[in-house]
């Protein structure tokens, strides 16, 4: 069994007895529909004879009976799949976030955007017809073929034989044939469904560069082409599956005319009573109702199995290695020695790829507690990569980087969530309300510790002024609002987090120079137990005495992790 199948096929095992219940219950609707028409295929034969009604009566109460037990069973085989499906999808997407979670976002930096979301959403939701698509109808057509050659084998082992021998070709060689017409089709439909996410939430959120730079019309007609072959290969793999269950229409008449031709001289010879005859062939044609999506459970197959291996890319995943991680919610301090950092960088040097060179070479820096810094330096010079190897983004290549006293290696995301309190240069905001975006720092956060942020940067009288104040949806990366407005809506999270160590990157990006000047004042303000590091291009007019400043091409000088101590000596820090 492919591996990733039974992966899922081992998820699916904790509701295995729900499964059962399900291929139960489609069991015993087939076998009503399968009674109703052959009893009503006697109650016709029967009533040719001319008999008195008595002799019907038990007939005419299984038609009856059959009837309306078909259409129970029918709406509990339904009711317990659907419980079944959404049970499994749930448990699917258990198991998928679970995994993903502990690898945000470094081992993802590979995938785009529109590639990971085809994978959350497109691939986890193909997922969902594992069972009912794929696993219920062979099931059902298992105990229906069982069932079926056991019924008339009462009536003769022959005819048993002939209805288990065409009935075996429907479970198993109309799928086979399937599988080999299609063995290309499944898994291809999900790599364009994944390519056309990809470019379209491309297109959504690059429009305007590419308009720009005048690409649009080539991505759009990029698009437009896959498009064009993921609708023909939908369109092939409808028509293939048309001709199989034509195929087992094929194989049903095929099996109503021979149990026909063997039924009738056990007639004519008097060991089959004639008003059988319609009894069995007619039942025939009703069994075989069961096979006719057994073609299109190959299909699902394939997507599931394509589906299942691109998750697994992702599941099979391991996260950053952490080791002797403490669990401790206090700093992480030897306070009878030297004063450890609460953000540290010993002898680092990190590149992007194996093929780039270096854009941090032996970079050593030592923020001790409280401390109050301002790092600078020219665009592309790795400002903005130390926040993201402080937050494990990415791995450093040697050397090591403490947060609180601890190194990288000894914490996780879940440790930084408690420690630190970052406002990155690129900014993200869902398309909710800024008082749920801002709640993203601190959801018991009341209403008054918002404004009160928000006053302090200066963007309470903006929100103040809409229709809807707080409650005003900010959209998708937070369009409905200029530059200067996020930058200072971030700042306001950052502080509203409130945690030992605040982290800005380009705090005054997109800020005229009022507003400028008065971050500058907010972040001079923060209370004095804080450590403080800010990215910065530029420098405070006012108040410079209050910040200890570093150019990022002083601090690639030394080679040792000791020599981090250097910098800490020479700066009186």
């Amino acid at each position: 069994m492919n591996e990733n199948l039974k992966r899922l096929f081992i998820q699916s095992l904790r509701y295995k007895w729900w499964m059962l219940l399900a291929a139960l219950l489609g069991f015993l609707t087939a076998g009503s529909a399968i009674g109703l028409m052959m009893t009503s295929a006697y109650i016709i034969s029967a009533a040719a004879l001319h008999p008195s009604v008595a002799e019907l009566q038990v007939a005419i109460v299984g038609v009856r009976f059959f009837g309306l037990s078909r259409a129970v069973f029918r709406y509990l085989e339904r009711l317990v799949t659907h419980s079944v499906t959404l049970r499994l999808l749930a448990q699917f997407r258990i198991w998928f976030f679970t995994a993903l979670a502990p690898l945000v976002p470094p081992q993802l930096a590979f995938l785009r955007s529109g590639d990971l979301l085809s994978r959350v959403t497109a691939d986890v939701e193909t997922l969902q017809n594992f069972y009912i698509r794929v696993l219920a109808p062979p099931l059902v057509s298992v105990l229906v073929t069982g069932f079926m050659a056991a019924l008339y084998g009462v009536f003769a082992i022959k005819l048993g034989l002939i209805v288990f021998a065409f009935m075996f070709l429907a479970t198993l060689a109309v799928p086979v044939l399937t599988a080999w017409m299609t063995h290309r089709i499944g898994g291809r439909r999900v790599d364009l469904e994944s390519q056309i996410a990809i470019l379209a939430l491309d297109g959504v959120q690059g429009l305007a560069d590419l308009t720009v730079f005048g690409r649009a019309k080539d991505h759009f007609k990029r698009l437009a082409q896959l498009h064009d072959e993921f609708i023909a290969l939908t369109k092939k793999q409808k028509q293939i599956v048309a001709l199989q269950e034509s195929l087992v229409g094929v194989l049903m008449n095929a099996a109503v005319v021979a149990v026909f031709m063997t039924a009738a001289p056990y007639v004519e010879k008097g060991l089959v009573q004639g008003v059988y005859l319609a009894v069995v062939v007619l039942g025939v044609m009703a069994a075989f109702e069961v096979f006719l999506p057994l073609p299109g459970a190959v299909m699902h197959l394939r997507e599931i199995v394509c589906a299942a291996k691109r998750l697994a890319e992702i599941t099979d995943m391991q996260p950053p290695p952490i080791r002797d991680v403490m669990g401790a919610m206090m700093p992480v301090y030897d306070w009878d020695g030297p004063p450890k950092p609460d953000i540290g960088f010993a002898d680092v040097t990190f590149s992007y790829g194996r093929s780039e060179p270096p854009l941090l070479q032996n970079f050593s820096l030592i923020i001790p507690p409280q401390g109050r810094v301002i790092l600078t330096g020219p665009s592309g010079s790795g400002k903005s990569t130390l926040i993201k190897l402080l937050l494990r983004f990415h791995e450093v290549g040697q050397g090591t980087v403490y947060v609180q006293g601890r190194p990288g290696m000894q914490y996780d995301s879940d440790f930084m969530a408690t420690r630190v309190s970052a406002a990155p240069q690129q900014l993200f905001f869902f398309s909710t309300s800024i008082r749920e975006n801002m709640l993203l720092a601190k959801a018991e956060a009341a209403p008054a510790d918002v404004i009160r942020v928000c006053e302090m940067v200066g963007v309470h009288e903006t929100i103040a002024a809409l229709p809807e104040g707080y409650e005003t949806r900010m959209g998708e990366w937070g369009v409905q609002f200029s530059g200067g407005e996020l930058r200072r809506l971030a700042i306001a999270r950052a502080l509203l987090a409130d945690k030992p160590i605040f982290i800005f990157d380009e705090p005054i990006a997109n800020l005229d120079a009022e507003q400028e000047e008065r971050i500058w004042e907010v972040l001079a303000g923060l209370p004095r137990h804080k450590t403080v590091l800010v990215i910065s291009h530029r420098l405070p007019k006012q108040g410079m005495e209050k910040w200890q400043v570093y150019r990022m091409e002083e601090l690639q000088h030394y080679g040792k992790p000791e020599d981090s101590e250097k910098i800490l000596s020479k700066k009186n820090l």
